[in-house]
């Protein structure tokens, strides 16, 4: 699950970055909501994951690439001011 993959890498990281790279090639959209999709436990369909909760999981200070089709939408996500988003 992702929750747990993001908590792992931040204690893991612990003060120093974390790299967050999305490859999205393939898969819906990124929503207005600034939503991305990620599979289910299953990998049967896909199911969208808040960027906000995203960031509140790998916590600061991170590096965020979204590599997908139309990352722009997600501009609009507050991050924090350590954080570096690459689109």
């Amino acid at each position: 699950d992702v929750k747990k993959l993001c908590d792992s890498l931040r204690r893991s990281a612990k003060d120093e970055r974390v790299l967050f790279h999305y490859n999205g090639h393939g898969v819906p959209r990124p929503t207005s909501n600034s939503e991305i999709w990620v599979f289910n436990k299953n990998f049967t369909q896909y199911i969208p994951l808040s960027i906000y909760d995203l960031q509140t999981w790998l916590g600061s200070p991170s590096i965020y690439v979204f590599d997908c089709s139309s990352a722009g939408v997600l501009l609009n996500s507050q991050t924090n001011q350590e954080d570096q988003v690459i689109f």
